[in-house]
């Protein structure tokens, strides 16, 4: 009996107590529960940053705080990939020729002691008697303005999220570059269709440089970076701050390799020197045509045998 009177007591007093409390606890109780909320948003928050390497923790279309900013209007779209199929090289025939051998009559090397005709009918007494006659064309180092959009291959935005997206990099460079005779003929009657990319990683060792980048040495403009979501291409717009400083790459990613290589303007080849047979000349613009003409001359026989034949009427 005397237990029971005591929880008696003891229920009593608790009652008492919270009756005396309730209207001062009641905003206590109140800010406890918006406290307890902010804590659960701060924990997501903390356990968005975490990042595993693998996948990212998907973000809810009502987390108005932690939500994507896509700039819809700006959607990256990757460059079309060059039909090389499309090339054909340039046509000659006998009309052609024989405009070319009438110039070669009065084009006159740069210290004006040859003309080219005269090597050409050097080629052919050469050709009487040698197995092997020689006719060379050696082009020079032709300077190029090129626009670049270079890509990060992989990264992700870790500031308060994980999602992937990627960088691209505009910018302009004017390398000094070296081409054969037949890929300068391929760039000069069609460079549209000039393959820069292949041509780089083809010859990545070419250019020197102090510069640690993997994308080449070539001297470029400061350009712009724009970052992008993998997901739809749109491009990263932060609800406040700077784009790069939500952006992340990942271990081991491939810097700045370029996707798309255009050529600005025309190729720039007056008062350089070509040496044909060890003799130094240059060229107009408008003498395009039979320069390509020269080129092609130098790996084409049939077409060389052409031009010798024309050449001794």
């Amino acid at each position: 009996m005397t237990i029971i009177i005591i929880i008696g007591i003891v229920i009593a007093a608790f009652w008492l107590l919270s009756r005396n409390t309730k209207n001062d606890s009641h905003q206590d109780v109140v800010n406890q529960g918006f406290d307890a909320r902010e804590d659960i948003k701060r924990m997501e928050k903390a356990t968005r940053k975490q990042w595993w390497g693998i996948a990212s923790q998907a973000i809810h279309d009502d987390d108005e705080e932690y939500k994507l900013n896509s700039n819809k209007s700006n959607i990256y779209k990757l460059p079309k990939t060059i039909d090389l199929s499309l090339y054909v090289p340039p046509s000659f025939d006998n009309k052609k020729i024989q405009k070319l051998v009438e110039w070669a009559k009065s084009k006159k090397s740069e210290n004006g002691n040859q003309n080219l005709l005269n090597i050409f009918k050097e080629y052919s007494q050469e050709a009487n008697e040698v197995m092997y006659p020689r006719f060379e064309v050696i082009p020079p180092d032709l300077t190029f303005n090129l626009d670049v959009e270079a890509q990060t291959k992989g990264g992700f935005f870790c500031e308060d999220f994980q999602v992937y997206g990627f960088e691209i990099n505009q910018f302009t460079t004017r390398p000094e570059l070296h081409f054969d005779c037949e890929d300068l003929v391929m760039l000069l009657s069609s460079p549209e269709l000039f393959d820069w990319i292949k041509y780089y990683l083809t010859f990545p060792t070419v250019y020197s440089s102090d510069c640690d980048d993997l994308w080449q040495s070539w001297e470029a403009d400061e350009g712009s970076v724009t970052w992008y979501l993998e997901d739809d291409y749109s491009e990263f717009t932060p609800i406040k701050g700077e784009a790069s400083e939500y952006f992340e790459d990942e271990p081991m990613v491939e810097y700045n390799f370029p996707i798309k290589i255009k050529m600005n303007g025309d190729i720039s080849y007056e008062e350089e020197i070509f040496i044909i047979n060890d003799q130094e000349f240059t060229f107009l613009k408008n003498e395009k045509d039979h320069l390509v003409i020269l080129l092609m001359a130098s790996y084409n026989s049939s077409l060389l045998d052409s031009i010798v034949s024309i050449s001794k009427n």
